[in-house]
């Protein structure tokens, strides 16, 4: 009996732990969210105090997802800050060491919210985005032109074309709380957005990004200028940003070997466990090594390396590993071919006229699991579609033996890209000097 009686007060006083223990935790939330709130309706103020300050039209102000040095605006900024003497770029970031890797290569670059941070963007006529506009600073920016350069042209759906996913929610009928308190960024409705072509805005970009066809600039996106670049001066271009290791090992693998590029995309899960079930590794390495090639895969900048269904690094002869940080777009310029599934860099490698296969082994289940697509991807006609591992094999051993040039019409790519050789970085800095 004095068992049963010490074991009911045991259990009622663990039970009151963890009553105790939820209390907390659900008063710690609600402070947390009160805080939020507060903090948000402050910023609020500021952003309507930001549209007062006079704003300087050759002040540029540049930033990306993540707070990283990358993709558009990185290869913007890097023209604008060199070729324009009568401008001031800067780059706006949350990352001290991003700040401070810019500042070393010579440019100027401040943490968001520092004073010089703030100041600056309450300053500036333009901002330039990858994605939205907390890149840079989002109450800091009313009466500002706000540019989405973007990351690619779409397959998958993006922003408010998204039906259905972890993201749907975001866009479809969202609540006033994810409007103006917890995520007002992806609802800022950009003034201008970049495309590759006009028919890339009409299909995705107006609805998209609810602009007007009008807004949306179809003149190519500055991260492929590098794609028309041969080996030696892309060699250069990294040498002179220091990243002397990279050039270093590119150099190294251009001058052994012919290279094979590998980029999965993007899953609403976070991770790419299909590579690892589906992509036959060791029969790639075999193909690899009997062709005198090296197969470099790297995961999207968006999936941790250990969630990418890849290999281990030293785990193959000939097949590389590499960081998802890593800037793809210097090795796309030296690569021979290029296998991916449903990514935009389909998009962007054509521009070389090389080798394409498009790795499309669950086609139909991504598109009613994970994404929807545009367009089917036979419908884009670049490349060549396989559905299946000892297909792709097969393809990939007729390219590299033929020494296939291209596998897709001319045609195709003047569909996506309206622009087909360098200057993009240009062209975009000429449209909104010319309009200032």
């Amino acid at each position: 009996m004095s068992w049963h009686y010490a074991f009911s007060g045991f259990a009622k006083r663990l039970t009151f732990g963890r009553d105790l223990r939820s209390v907390i935790r659900r008063g710690l939330t609600l402070a947390y969210k009160c805080k939020t709130l507060l903090i948000t309706m402050l910023l609020w103020v500021v952003y309507g105090v930001s549209g007062l300050i006079p704003r300087d039209h050759n002040l540029w102000v540049f930033g990306a997802a993540r707070d990283a040095f990358v993709d558009n605006t990185k290869y913007l900024f890097i023209h604008v800050s060199r070729t324009r003497p009568n401008l001031r770029a800067i780059w706006i970031s949350g990352s001290a060491e991003t700040v401070q890797l810019i500042r070393e290569l010579g440019f100027e670059a401040h943490v968001r919210h520092s004073i010089k941070g703030w100041w600056y963007c309450f300053r500036a006529q333009y901002y330039f985005t990858m994605m939205y506009i907390t890149d840079i600073n989002h109450f800091a920016s009313r009466r500002a032109v706000f540019v989405n350069l973007w990351h690619g042209t779409p397959l998958k759906k993006i922003e408010h074309d998204i039906q259905f996913g972890p993201m749907a929610p975001l866009y479809n009928s969202p609540s006033w709380r994810t409007r103006f308190i917890w995520a007002p960024g992806p609802h800022k409705i950009p003034n201008f957005v970049l495309s590759a072509s006009e028919f890339v805005s009409r299909y995705a970009l107006i609805s998209a990004f609810k602009v007007p066809l009008e807004r949306c600039l179809a003149i190519g996106y500055p991260r492929n200028d590098i794609l028309f670049s041969d080996r030696d001066a892309v060699l250069s271009w990294l040498s002179d940003l220091r990243q002397e290791s990279l050039a270093r090992e590119l150099r190294d693998l251009t001058e052994t070997f012919r290279v094979v590029l590998f980029l999965p995309t993007w899953r609403e899960s976070g991770d790419n466990a299909e590579s690892k079930r589906t992509i036959p590794w060791a029969k790639l390495n075999e193909v690899m090594k009997e062709n005198n090639c090296v197969l470099l895969a790297k995961p999207h900048p968006a999936v941790a390396a250990r969630r990418s269904g890849l290999p281990r690094t030293d785990e193959y002869s000939n097949i590389r590993i590499w960081s998802p940080a890593v800037d793809i777009y210097p090795i796309m310029a030296v690569a021979e071919v290029l296998i991916t599934d449903y990514s935009s860099v389909i998009f962007d490698f054509c521009l070389t006229r090389r080798p394409i296969i498009v790795a499309a082994f669950e086609n139909d289940r991504y598109s009613e699991t994970d994404r929807e697509l545009y367009m089917p991807v036979e419908d884009i006609m670049i490349g060549e579609v396989v559905k299946s591992p000892k297909e792709l094999i097969v393809r990939l051993t007729d390219i590299l033996v033929s020494r296939e040039s291209s596998n897709y019409e001319e045609k195709s790519v003047k569909r996506f890209n309206d622009f087909l050789a360098a200057g993009a970085a240009k062209r975009v800095a000429d449209f909104f000097e010319q309009s200032a």
